[in-house]
């Protein structure tokens, strides 16, 4: 019912417009007695320069901590990670057991399901890694794994942090797309993925394709993209799934924690089954403070207009708004400036304007779920970016009919088949 409500622009509208005055006083409203407080410090430059400078100064503060996470020269203090075990125990009731591996990233565990094949494979084996997206974990591949394993192929699924079984950040503003990307390029050399295929769903193929650029020829051979996307801007999507996007946005920020993953799954996938919905929110359950992960990702998509981001860089007054509400208050709209700056060279990279690096760029795949509620636009979007120089080859994506944005749930067939192709080709 929700699905079909849902479906209508106009539903879409009215919700969005009706979440905006909840989520202006759940998210604005506390930071206006401080404004209020420090506001005579507009009136004068000296003090209108000591906002400016705080906000500056908050915004080095991140960006540094990017740069060393991004280095690998950070670690999460102890505090501010939730323990993996805190989350083991729901996850160990789940009927799915896999192999698991960890490692470390930024002081905190990463854990990877590695699955091998039987010694009865005569066939040259090849390494596939799965990546999954938001709000979600590895165990959305549980029954595609089998799928490639059958063939004779080794398999990883990572679990990106703060979600699925290992250590969980609390504080979302310690947690930049750089960790994302310093964690798969770790991911890669732990397990010595070289010329591995890699399968990457909603951010993890954001993930994918930013970081991907950054490592050596021949790292990865090919990437197969499942309902995902470059970093967005809103020029990539209509009016349409723009307001599906702000509903989502302001309902996470209003809820925070407390948004049941439930909820989320059951419109993204209606076909899911409640056996299955509960082993998607079982990293979870533990704690509300689990979440912050699923919330960072929910609200640094570079949703505000160019000129917006633009202004923030530019405008005094912006600065000084920062200053003046709180300047970790904006730490989201900084992510979002990192991902819109980083979109440009990424686009870039991905559509062979450079010649030097056609030959270079791993083969791609697209497939996107027919009925997705949400990202259907991104696949004309990929589509237009790899093959503006494919020549006589142009990348076309493959609809899956009767999937929404969880082909792998509704469709997990037809995704093992589309993957096993693609790797044999």
């Amino acid at each position: 019912m929700v699905v079909v409500l849902l479906s209508s622009f106009l539903v879409r509208l009215v919700l969005t417009l009706s979440l905006l005055p909840t989520y202006i006083v759940v998210k604005i409203a506390p930071l206006l007695a401080m404004a209020i407080c420090r506001s005579a410090l507009l009136l004068f430059k000296h003090g209108r320069n000591k906002l400016i400078s705080s906000s500056d100064s908050y915004r080095d503060l991140e960006k540094d901590r990017a740069a060393a996470q991004s280095k690998g020269d950070f670690k999460f203090p102890d505090k501010e990670l939730l323990p993996s075990r805190d989350a083991r125990g729901s996850i160990d009731t789940l009927d799915w057991d896999c192999p698991r591996e960890v490692f470390e990233v930024a002081g905190a565990q990463v854990n990877v399901l590695h699955k091998q094949p039987g010694d009865g494979h005569s066939r040259s084996r090849k390494k596939i890694l799965l990546l999954h997206g938001n709000p979600s974990w590895s165990f959305m591949w549980r029954n595609v794994i089998e799928q490639l394993v059958e063939e004779g192929h080794e398999v990883f699924a990572m679990d990106w942090i703060g979600h699925g079984a290992i250590d969980k950040p609390l504080d979302a503003a310690l947690i930049s797309f750089d960790l994302h990307m310093r964690t798969l390029r770790s991911c890669i050399e732990h397990f010595q993925l070289t010329g591995c295929y890699i399968v990457a769903h909603d951010w993890g193929g954001c993930i994918a394709l930013c970081t991907l650029p950054l490592l050596p020829a021949g790292t990865c051979s090919g990437i197969f993209l499942l309902n995902t996307f470059f970093p967005p801007r809103p020029s990539d999507i209509s009016l349409y799934y723009y307001l599906l996007y702000w509903t989502w946005f302001f309902s996470t920020g209003i809820l925070g924690g407390y948004m049941p993953e439930s909820m989320v799954m059951r419109y993204m996938c209606s076909a899911a089954t409640s056996k299955v919905i509960s082993g998607y929110s079982a990293p979870y359950s533990a704690s509300t403070r689990s979440k912050a992960s699923i919330g960072r990702f929910s609200h640094i998509v570079p949703g505000l207009p160019g000129v917006l981001l633009g202004l923030r860089t530019a405008d005094i007054w912006w600065r000084a708004a920062e200053g003046l509400l709180g300047p970790k208050n904006f730490t989201n709209i900084n992510q979002q400036a990192r991902l819109a700056e980083l979109n440009i060279s990424v686009r870039k990279w991905w559509s062979s304007e450079d010649i030097d690096r056609k030959n270079i760029r791993p083969r791609v795949s697209i497939a996107f779920g027919e009925d997705d509620p949400l990202l259907k636009d991104f696949k004309g979007v990929l589509e237009k970016t790899f093959g503006l120089d494919a020549g006589d080859r142009p990348i076309r994506g493959t609809w899956i009919s009767g999937a929404g944005h969880y082909p792998v749930e509704e469709k997990p067939e037809t995704v093992g088949h589309l993957v096993r192709r693609f790797v044999d080709e």
